[in-house]
């Protein structure tokens, strides 16, 4: 079924397929897999094999397989190949490639091998290797190996990667495999991938007695009585076949016989054989006869994992008189160990493994590690420490509890800082998490007199490890530490920033703000009351800031200096949390503590984080002074910043942009080309690590698109992938409003009664109005307020006037010039004017209709590409109800010339069928039948089939 598997996605290039081999141990998973091997080889194909182990650290597993295949990679001759695989690897990850070849020192090679004849030895990588200046996300790490596995493959060299034992995989490695299984690159979605389970039981009597009979080379009517007795005695477990019967040559129950020239069996004898029920325990027992030297080298190996460092080998064997090259030569001739590269060695299998390790008594275990650990330690030259630091401190510290001055644990607390802060420079957060919480379990209770810098590096690295994890029973306890016993208010700024951050991860926003205000308040930052917040106020320090600003020119500010006092660098990173907090809870102080920001920039110099507080003056510019070549001008610099001045500020990048897009860029650009941007930056975020703002690039693109005129099909399946994200991401939180927004676009499709937007809440939401319900119960302004503005949408779209009027009023309190709002007041003015035709109080929709038509009128100056068809259909739609006919027939005209100009393919229509409504009304039928089948064509270009119902149902009324 394997060897069929791969034939078929090789001779036929159908979808890849994900096989799931499973059974007990010693029923041949490993060796079954393995038959793809020379298949594979033939088609000029990769294979990246991935073991995890109960020892190892599951988070470094992938990189370490990753890295012994590029180790593999490096003598290969076929330099086309690696070259096309660099290429692809540069594309697919760009600049962000430094940061894999950090955590891949093979790969670092490989990109940097030159075109010669050399031959290179590889670089093992073990967990010692996993990375030391990566500094990403954990997610982004994640996206960043995915984006790598699918570039190394291609058509001419196809894939396939093997994950073992998976049983010893914690969360966040399954995670990381389905990030990769879900990439979209992979072509792997859980939909369309092929499936294929395998289950190993037991081998049958006669495939027992078809091996022994091809191991002696003797018929297989000779030694059916032999394989009958070891196969009821091995259950048919082929790993316990194997050595059952390695184990009765050794004994002497089967040998070779000179005389008769064939191997001879004594069956009685064997059928007395004792044998253990249990694989590990007949492997324990069999090793047990090996040399006493052997096994207490066996023993010190059981305890380096799975894979071992020779190097290491020999440092933690030091002084016990093994020879290193005899032993392992013994160990491999055995069948124990196998040798995968110059330096490294896998037991054979991990129940062999597990049968070295069973030699040591449970007793003496914490005993063993703690020594080994030390060994390695003290003859690790101190220049070579920080390389094998993991495996020093992974075995000292299952001996820990020996420890018995402070002292010793005092430098295992140092040693587990060290090996803490590689993990994380790894994004191998959950094993840095076990490194400092052992550290902080080491430090003594007069920690604060006696150790407070390392105890304080601890805590603070600890609690940032903790947040990160999402480990929250653990958090507080760490955390309150050093916001106690902080000496100084600058030691304790960093834990009070992970405090900050971890109550609003956790939805105590007003928590989190009021203990923000606090600690500004600590660093003489006071800001008024709520009450005291009111327009004046604001637009005082809104033209303040406007001020101080244009003193400057953007050249001068490039060149300034940038921030360095930690003081103040500490105050700007609580003050951009602060902004954050604020949109969900008091949103009114967002300008004053932005202004604040970008004014004080001015005087002590710029750092990332002060950057956003000039992007949201630069947006309070237009929100609320309506000043939109002052908010673009000052946002569209931001970027500027972050990209050419700050160090580290392209990283942050993805973020700008979002809010740039998202907020500003359409004033001037065409939206079309802001909505593109906002789709190819998703992937420039997960490269950088900021999921919430991949997923807030996508969703506004989703948004973006359908108001540009997208073709629904694409729309739909945009929006069924985002859905898809958000959950494989868990990012919930926009799938509220998304749901929503995903339900126009299937309404428009003529699917207005599909589940599918509401999938994602397994049951709780199945419906809008459910949505609803839930948003205005638990407060969640945004979202009810997402649902008014698409059920505007929608109810112009399908003329019920009188609902587009009240979800517009609805909406009417959360105006702040956003894209979304340009079209609730383009949306609102037709509703009005439609109104006035039918309604009794038309001053009131006139009104309304002449706000809209005003509000265009100033925004078609800074942008006639996004703004001026839209003008110019208000404008007609008050002319016709005016009775200006010739009037409003050049404004129909001239809106359906601007919206085909400007690409507005559904506004294009929506103009048409408007005119036609207007030309019918007039008596002009015939020109009207033409406008409607204008607007037809136009709809089904759209993918819009109900709106198309709806204009042959008009047309005919």
């Amino acid at each position: 079924m394997v060897l069929h598997s791969l034939d078929t996605v090789l001779k036929f290039g159908g979808k890849p397929v994900v096989t799931v081999v499973s059974g007990y141990a010693g029923t041949g998973k490993t060796t079954l897999l393995r038959q793809i091997d020379k298949p594979l080889g033939a088609a000029k194909g990769y294979m990246i094999c991935c073991k995890f182990d109960r020892t190892s650290p599951p988070d470094t597993v992938l990189v370490i397989a990753i890295d012994a295949f590029f180790g593999g990679l490096l003598n290969s001759d076929n330099l086309e190949a690696k070259t096309d695989m660099r290429l692809r690897i540069e594309g697919a990850v760009g600049d962000h490639v430094r940061g894999l070849k950090e955590i891949i020192p093979n790969l670092r090679i490989f990109m940097e091998e030159r075109y010669t004849d050399t031959k290179y030895e590889s670089s093992e990588v073990t967990t010692k290797d996993a990375g030391s200046v990566l500094e990403v996300s954990q997610q982004c790490c994640k996206f960043l190996l995915s984006k790598l596995i699918c570039a190394i493959s291609s058509k001419s060299h196809p894939t396939v990667m093997m994950f073992e034992d998976l049983q010893w995989a914690d969360e966040n490695a399954l995670d990381t495999i389905q990030t990769i299984i879900m990439d979209k690159t992979t072509r792997i979605q859980v939909q369309g991938a092929q499936l294929l389970n395998i289950r190993l039981g037991s081998s049958e009597k006669e495939a027992v007695n078809s091996l022994v009979s091809e191991t002696s080379c003797l018929p297989l009517s000779l030694c059916r009585p032999l394989s009958a007795i070891v196969h009821k005695k091995t259950g048919g477990v082929m790993l316990f076949v194997i050595n059952f019967v390695n184990s009765l040559h050794e004994e002497g129950l089967i040998e070779f016989s000179l005389s008769t020239c064939r191997w001879d069996f004594d069956l009685e004898k064997i059928k007395l054989r004792d044998i253990s029920g249990d694989i590990a325990e007949h492997l324990t027992e069999r090793i047990s006869r090996l040399p006493k030297l052997v096994l207490a080298g066996m023993k010190i190996a059981a305890c380096l994992g799975a894979t071992f460092d020779i190097t290491i080998l020999e440092r933690a064997i030091t002084g016990n008189g093994i020879e290193l090259h005899d032993f392992l030569s013994l160990l491999m001739e055995s069948g124990f160990l196998v040798k995968i590269s110059p330096h490294q060695y896998n037991w054979s299998h991990d129940q062999v493994h597990q049968a070295a390790y069973n030699l040591i008594p449970a007793a003496k275990r914490e005993s063993s590690h703690l020594l080994i650990g030390s060994r390695i330690f003290l003859n690790t030259p101190t220049h070579e420490v920080n390389e094998v630091i993991l495996e020093i401190v992974q075995n000292m510290n299952v001996g820990v509890r020996l420890l018995k001055s402070q002292e010793q644990k005092n430098e295992l607390a140092q040693l587990n800082l060290i090996a803490g802060k590689k993990s994380v420079a790894a994004s191998s957060f959950h094993s840095a998490c076990t490194y400092f919480m052992v550290g902080v379990e080491l430090l003594g209770d007069k920690w604060r007199e006696e150790n407070y810098d390392l105890a304080m590096q601890l805590f603070n690295t600890a609690s940032e490890v903790l947040f990160i994890t999402g480990d929250v029973a653990r958090f507080s306890a760490v955390v309150d530490k050093p916001l106690i016993f902080a000496k100084t208010f600058e030691d304790g700024l960093h834990a009070k920033y992970s405090l900050v951050r971890f109550l609003a991860s956790t939805g105590r926003m007003e928590e989190a703000l009021e203990k923000n205000f606090s600690i500004l308040g600590e660093f003489g930052e006071l800001f008024p009351a709520q009450a005291d917040v009111n327009p004046d106020l604001i637009y005082e320090e809104l033209m303040s800031t406007k001020a101080i600003l244009n003193n400057f020119t953007q050249e001068e500010i490039l060149e300034s200096e940038v921030l360095v006092d930690p003081r103040k660098k500490w105050l700007m990173k609580f003050m951009n949390i602060m902004l954050s907090i604020l949109f969900s809870t008091k949103p009114e102080y967002i300008p004053l503590v932005g202004c604040r920001m970008a004014r004080q920039s001015c005087e002590i110099g710029w750092c990332i984080d002060s950057v956003f507080g000039l992007g949201v003056y630069g947006h309070s510019s237009i929100s609320i002074l309506h000043d939109v070549d002052e908010g673009y001008k000052w946002v569209k610099f931001a970027t500027s910043l972050l990209d050419r001045k700050l160090n580290g500020g392209k990283k942050f990048l993805p973020k700008m942009r979002t809010l740039y897009h998202t907020f500003i860029s359409f004033w001037k650009e065409p939206f079309q080309a802001t909505s593109a941007v906002l789709s190819d930056n998703h992937e420039e975020a997960l490269l950088v690590g900021d999921v919430e703002m991949a997923i807030s690039s996508t969703f506004n693109y989703c948004r973006q698109s359908l108001l540009c005129g997208q073709n629904l099909k694409i729309a739909d399946e945009d929006c069924s992938e985002l859905t898809s994200k958000m959950s494989q991401l868990k990012q919930i939180q926009f799938s509220l409003s998304h749901a929503s927004h995903h339900l126009i676009v299937l309404t428009l499709m003529g699917q207005k009664r599909s589940s599918r937007p509401f999938d994602i809440f397994n049951g709780d939401i199945q419906n809008e109005d459910e949505l609803l319900q839930y948003a205005l119960s638990t407060g969640k302004t945004g979202v009810v307020q997402a649902i008014h503005i698409n059920r505007l949408f929608l109810a112009f779209w399908f003329k019920r006037y009188n609902e587009a009027a009240e979800m517009a009023e609805n909406y009417r309190s959360r105006q702040m010039m956003r894209f979304i709002d340009v079209y609730h007041a383009f949306y609102e003015g037709l509703t009005s004017f439609a109104l006035s035709r039918r309604s009794l109080d038309k001053p009131k929709w006139m009104a309304l209709g002449n706000e809209a038509i005003n509000s265009f009128e100033k925004w078609v100056e800074h942008s006639t590409w996004n703004f001026e068809n839209k003008h110019l259909l208000l404008l007609a739609e008050r002319h016709h109800v005016s009775g200006e006919v010739e009037s409003a027939k050049e404004k129909y005209e001239a809106s359906i010339a601007s919206a085909r100009k400007h690409h507005f393919l559904h506004e294009e229509g929506l103009a048409m069928e408007l005119y036609g409504s207007f030309l019918k009304s007039n008596g002009d039928v015939a020109e009207a039948t033409v406008q409607f089948a204008n607007a037809r064509e136009r709809y089904e270009q759209w993918g819009a089939s109900e709106i198309v119902a709806l204009v042959d149902s008009v047309e005919e009324t």
